[in-house]
C-alpha cells in the first residue's frame, strides 16, 4: 500500500469513529430528554388533577370527584386515576382494573417505570 492510501484510510477510520461517537451521544441525549419530558408531563398532569379536585375532596363531594376522575382517566396516555383520603381510604378510582389492583409505588423516574410499563406519580391535595 502506498503512503497516500494509508493516509486516506487512516483519516476515514478516524472520521467513522468520531461520527459513530457523535451519533451515539445524540441518540442518548434524545432518549434521556424524552424520558425527562415524559416524567415532567406525568407530574404536571397529577398536579393539575389535584388542583382540579381539591374542592371536591375538601367538601367530600364524591359524585363530582367520580365525574372528574372519569373524565381524566378517559384521556389518552392516562391509565388510571385514584384519589385517596388522608387515612388511605379510596375516595374515587377510575381506569384500568389491573393497574388499580396493583399496589401503588411511585416512580422516581422513567427508568423506575420499566418494571410495570406504567409511570406512577402522585400529588398531595
Amino acid at each position: 500500500m502506498s503512503f497516500r492510501l494509508k493516509t486516506v484510510l487512516g483519516i476515514a477510520v478516524i472520521e467513522i469513529a468520531l461520527l459513530a461517537i457523535l451519533v451515539i451521544s445524540g441518540l442518548h441525549y434524545l432518549s434521556t430528554s424524552n424520558g425527562d419530558q415524559l416524567f415532567d408531563r406525568a407530574r404536571t398532569t397529577a398536579q393539575l388533577f389535584a388542583t382540579m379536585t381539591s374542592d371536591a375532596v375538601v367538601a367530600m363531594d364524591l359524585a363530582t370527584l367520580d365525574v372528574l376522575a372519569e373524565q381524566t382517566a378517559s384521556n389518552p396516555g392516562i391509565v388510571y386515576v385514584r384519589v385517596r383520603h388522608g387515612n388511605g381510604r379510596v375516595l374515587s378510582a377510575r381506569g384500568d382494573a389491573e393497574a388499580l389492583a396493583a399496589p401503588f409505588a411511585e416512580d422516581g423516574s422513567t427508568a423506575d417505570a420499566a418494571g410495570d410499563q406504567r409511570l406512577d406519580v402522585s400529588h398531595p391535595i
